[in-house]
C-alpha cells in the first residue's frame, strides 16, 4: 500500500514539473500566431479589363492552429470606394512555421490611370500577435502595357463617360451620354484602311433570373467627325468626345423585390472602340483599354413601397406570426415604408386596415399616418422610415387579415404598395389564478413556510404543539394577494426555545382552513 502512496506522489511529481515546463499544456495553452506574408498578385501595375486572380501568402508563426479566415479587400484611389471584397476560410492542417497560399476570385480592374489598394486582413480569434495580421499593397496603377516594341502605335482607348455622374436614372427621361475616346498611340487616327468604330451598349441585369437583356445599341464612325492626333500633335485633337441618346426604362418587377435595397432596373452602360479588324499586328495594338463599364439604377420617378410587416406581442414584445392568437391579445403593428422613386414625396398615406371574416371581409378597424416628407435615395439615407400604428386590442374569435397599404398620388408602380398577414383568433384561456395553499419545509436550523392567498383577507398563520396549546403566532394581520416565505426558527412568543417534537401550524381566514405538521430538531 506503502509503496502505490509513493509511485503516485512520483507521477504527480512529474506531472507537475511537465506544467511548471510547460510541456504538457502546450497542445492546449499554445502559442497562436499566424502572419499575412505576403501579396504576391495584384501586383503594382495590371491591365485593365484583364482578370486577376488574387493569390495570398500566410505563415503559421505559432505552434498550433485553429479555424481562420483570410479578407481580401481592393479600394479604390486609396481611401475611395471598395471594389472588391472577398474572403476565405482556412482549415486548421498548418503546421508550425509553414507558409502557404491562397487564390481568391478573379478581380477586374479598371480605367487606365486608377490607383487601387490591396488589404489583406487575417481574422483568427485565438491569434497572439495582431499586429502582423494585415499588410497593404499601393499604388496599384493600371496600364494599357508596354509600348516600347511597336515603332508605330496604334492604340485607341474609351476614356471615360461624362453626364452620368449620377448613380440612378429616371425612367423614360432620356440622357445624352458622352464617351471619351483618346488616343494614346503615337499614330494619328483613323489610319489609312483602318475603320474606327464606337459603340455604346446598355445592358440590363437581370436581377431574378441572373440574366442580361441588351436593351440599347448605336454604334458610330470616328472617321465621320474628325481625325484624332496623339499626344505632341496640335494638328488634331487627341481626345474627341461622341454623343449618344438613349431612355431608360424601368421594370415593375424590379420594384417589387425581397430587398429593398436592390431596387430598380439595373444597368450596364459599355463604351467600346473598335480600330481596324481583329488582331493586334493588324489595328489597336493593345484591345486591353478599348472598353468602359459603368453601372446606373433606373428608378420609377414617383413609387412608394412597403416592407417588413410585422406584429408584436405588445407585452412580451414577441414577434406574432400566422396562427391563432388569443382573444384578448393586444398587438403593435409596424412597417417600413421605402422612397422608391427618382424624387422626394410629400403627404404619404400609410393605412393599417383589421378585417374578419364571416362570409365575406369587413374592416372592424382602420388608422392612418401621414408621412410629411420622405427623401429619395439619391439624396440622402432618410428614404426610409419605420411606420408604428397604434395598439390594438382583438376582441373577435373568427379569422382576421390585417393589410398594410401605402398611398401616394401618381404612384407608379402598385405592386409594392401593400403588406398583409393573416391570422385567427381563438377564445382567450382562463388565466391560472391564485388560490390558498400553504407549504411547510424543514430546513435544519429553521423552518421554511411558504403560503399564498387570492385576495386581500384576514389571515392568521399559528403554531400549535400536540396538546392543542398555541405556542407561537407568525401572521395574524390582513394580507394582501399574493405569494410570500416566512422562517420559524423554533422560538415561541416569548422568543425562547421550543423542545424538539411534532407542531402543527394552521393557517386559517374567513374562506379557507388548512393544518400542517411540522417536525422540530433541536
Amino acid at each position: 500500500m506503502l509503496e502505490r502512496r509513493l509511485l503516485l506522489l512520483l507521477v504527480l511529481e512529474n506531472i507537475f514539473c511537465s506544467v511548471i515546463q510547460g510541456n504538457l499544456l502546450s497542445p492546449f495553452i499554445g502559442y497562436q500566431d499566424i502572419k499575412a506574408t505576403e501579396i504576391i498578385i495584384p501586383q503594382d501595375t495590371t491591365l485593365r479589363w484583364t482578370n486577376v486572380a488574387p493569390r495570398l501568402v500566410f505563415t503559421n508563426l505559432g505552434d498550433q492552429t485553429d479555424t481562420f479566415s483570410i479578407r481580401l479587400i481592393i479600394v479604390e484611389n486609396l481611401e475611395g470606394d471598395t471594389v472588391y471584397k472577398e474572403e476565405e476560410q482556412v482549415w486548421p492542417f498548418l503546421k508550425t512555421g509553414v507558409t502557404d497560399t491562397i487564390v481568391f476570385t478573379s478581380w477586374c480592374p479598371e480605367e487606365i490611370g486608377n490607383s487601387y489598394r490591396a488589404i489583406m486582413v487575417i481574422d483568427y480569434y485565438l491569434d497572439q500577435n495582431p499586429s502582423n495580421d494585415s499588410l497593404f499593397r499601393n499604388p496599384i496603377l493600371v496600364q494599357c502595357g508596354d509600348t516600347s516594341k511597336y515603332d508605330t502605335l496604334h492604340n485607341l482607348t474609351a476614356a471615360k463617360f461624362n453626364h452620368l455622374d449620377e448613380k440612378y436614372l429616371e425612367n423614360r427621361v432620356e440622357i445624352k451620354p458622352e464617351l471619351i475616346i483618346a488616343n494614346i498611340g503615337n499614330h494619328n487616327e483613323p489610319d489609312s484602311g483602318f475603320s474606327s468604330k464606337i459603340k455604346l451598349l446598355c445592358v440590363t441585369k437581370d436581377h431574378r433570373w441572373n440574366q442580361n437583356d441588351t436593351l440599347y445599341d448605336e454604334i458610330q464612325y470616328l472617321e465621320h467627325i474628325s481625325k484624332i492626333g496623339y499626344h505632341g500633335q496640335d494638328t488634331f485633337p487627341d481626345t474627341i468626345p461622341f454623343v449618344f441618346t438613349w431612355t431608360p426604362q424601368g421594370d415593375t418587377e424590379a420594384q417589387y423585390v425581397w430587398n429593398p435595397e436592390n431596387i430598380g432596373t439595373h444597368y450596364e452602360i459599355i463604351g467600346l472602340v473598335q480600330l481596324g479588324v481583329v488582331g493586334p499586328e493588324e489595328s489597336d495594338h493593345y484591345p486591353y483599354n478599348d472598353t468602359i463599364r459603368i453601372y446606373r439604377t433606373c428608378l420609377f420617378s414617383d413609387d412608394v413601397g412597403l416592407w417588413g410587416f410585422e406584429l408584436l406581442d405588445h407585452k412580451t414584445g414577441r414577434k406574432l406570426y400566422n396562427g391563432n392568437i388569443p382573444q384578448g391579445t393586444q398587438i403593435d403593428s409596424k412597417v417600413m415604408l421605402y422612397n422608391c422613386g427618382y424624387h422626394s414625396e410629400k403627404n404619404i398615406r400609410v393605412v393599417l386596415q383589421i378585417q374578419n371574416y364571416n362570409g365575406n371581409w369587413k374592416n372592424i378597424w382602420v388608422d392612418t399616418v401621414i408621412v410629411s416628407n420622405l427623401d429619395w435615395r439619391g439624396e440622402s439615407d432618410s428614404y426610409r422610415k419605420m411606420i408604428v400604428f397604434p395598439t390594438y386590442t382583438i376582441k373577435q374569435t373568427e379569422s382576421l387579415r390585417l393589410i398594410s397599404c401605402a398611398e401616394l398620388d401618381g404612384d407608379e408602380c402598385p405592386y409594392n404598395n401593400s403588406r398583409g398577414r393573416y391570422m385567427g383568433a381563438v377564445e382567450e384561456k382562463p388565466e391560472d389564478k391564485l388560490s390558498f395553499s400553504l407549504d411547510v419545509k424543514n430546513l435544519g436550523r429553521q423552518i421554511s413556510v411558504c403560503y399564498t392567498i387570492p385576495k386581500t383577507t384576514d389571515l392568521s398563520l399559528k403554531i400549535y404543539n400536540v396538546s392543542g396549546e398555541l405556542v407561537s403566532t407568525l401572521v395574524e394581520n390582513t394580507q394582501k394577494e399574493g405569494s410570500r416565505t416566512i422562517f420559524w426558527s423554533g422560538l415561541d412568543d416569548h422568543q425562547k426555545k421550543l423542545p424538539r417534537g411534532i407542531y402543527l401550524i394552521r393557517m386559517e381566514s374567513k374562506e379557507f382552513s388548512v393544518n400542517k405538521k411540522i417536525i422540530l430538531y433541536n
